[in-house]
């Protein structure tokens, strides 16, 4: 809350995403771990011990912005908030409890009365009144489900976003210009409101990065990389010659986050370590697999 307070006063609008399930490259989509531990519980789908537990986060996290008065008929920043996320990608996976889940989703939304729009990305055809809204590398061609709900692009990717959080370690990092994003804006200048993600790069420290051999790195290439320098300048790291001790930060620990029943995914490793370098410009691959791995909770 003290984030949104902040911005209230230089005169900033903020969406709020409430989730729970936010993705965000997170460890586990941003749910606590311990709800894996319920007896028959099932994410993400029409299963009443799922929706008991996120109708209670929800009202929590309203109530704190309605006591602090941070919606926008309150005379807050808050102009939008969103539930669930991206869950039309994977919905087809749950069959007619993913539909009733998302109907679900919207009338208890609505319920809490928070006085601003309610939108659900990715979801074609969204319950009423939900707006859906488009999150993309290109959005040009999106056009919301009826002609009476804005057009929003609520994710322009400055870079391709699944490289640099959903890719494997030594993957390769395709970008895209500062002109071909502005660009893109000014093709999609018939939208009413437009985020780019993101604006300040970050880092998905020890477990929280999302899933099994996943990048630590938050990055999106974005104006501010990860590192507080503007992206683009050279960084270089060179290792002496000798025996040096390598550690892999939550590239081989992490719960699943993203997917049609992502829930039921095994946690641990997954598959091969490989360190990746460059031996007079040729690629050297070193495979670590069958080497002896300590490992420890840091």
């Amino acid at each position: 809350m003290a984030f949104l307070k902040t911005i209230k006063a230089p005169g900033m609008y903020a969406v709020l995403t409430i989730g729970p399930y936010v993705c965000a490259e997170w460890n586990y989509g941003g749910f606590p771990v311990w709800l894996h531990g319920i007896p028959n519980i099932q994410l993400r789908t029409d299963n009443e011990i799922f929706k008991k537990e996120m109708e209670i986060f929800v009202t929590k996290i309203v109530n704190m912005a309605k006591h602090e008065e941070l919606f926008a008929p309150q005379g807050g920043p808050i102009i939008h908030a969103q539930i669930e996320n991206e869950y039309g990608n994977i919905m087809g996976s749950y069959g007619d409890a993913g539909k009733g889940y998302i109907e679900w989703c919207a009338k208890m939304a609505e319920s809490k009365h928070i006085g601003v729009p309610w939108f659900m990305t990715q979801q074609s055809n969204p319950p009423a009144p939900m707006i859906n809204t488009s999150n993309g590398f290109y959005c040009d061609q999106f056009w919301p489900s009826s002609k009476t709900m804005p057009k929003m692009w609520t994710e322009n990717w400055s870079s391709w976003g699944v490289i640099f959080t959903f890719t494997d370690w030594g993957g390769r990092e395709p970008r895209r210009t500062a002109e071909i994003c502005h660009l893109l804006l000014v093709v999609s200048s018939n939208t009413v409101a437009r985020s780019s993600i993101t604006y300040h790069g970050g880092t998905n420290f020890g477990r929280t990065s999302s899933g099994p051999y996943i990048a630590t790195n938050y990055d999106y290439n974005a104006p501010i990389d990860e590192y507080g320098s503007l992206n683009g300048e050279e960084k270089k790291v060179k290792m002496p010659r000798g025996i040096h001790t390598i550690t892999l930060i939550s590239a081989t620990v992490g719960l699943q986050n993203y997917g049609g029943n992502f829930d039921t995914v095994l946690e641990g490793v997954l598959g091969p370590v490989q360190l990746i370098g460059k031996q007079n410009n040729n690629e050297v691959i070193k495979d670590l697999s069958n080497s002896t791995w300590l490992y420890k909770v840091a």
